[in-house]
C-alpha cells in the first residue's frame, strides 16, 4: 500500500512548476461544475418537496 502510494509520489512530482497553474485552474473548473450541480440538485430537491403535489397536478393526466 505505502509503496503504491509512494510511486504514486513519484509520478506526480514535477521539478519544475510550468503546469501548476494548468492544474491549479483544472481542478477550480472541476470544483465549480460540482458545485453547480450539487446546488442545483439541491434547489430542485426543495421545489419538488414544497410544491411536489403541484408539479405532480401539472403532468399528470386525469382520466375521466
Amino acid at each position: 500500500m505505502f509503496s503504491l502510494l509512494k510511486k504514486i509520489r513519484v509520478m506526480l512530482k514535477t521539478d519544475d512548476c510550468s503546469q501548476c497553474g494548468q492544474i491549479i485552474a483544472e481542478y477550480a473548473i472541476m470544483l465549480a461544475m460540482c458545485a453547480i450541480v450539487a446546488i442545483s440538485l439541491l434547489v430542485l430537491m426543495f421545489y419538488f418537496s414544497e410544491f411536489g403535489w403541484r408539479v405532480i397536478n401539472l403532468v399528470s393526466i386525469d382520466y375521466p
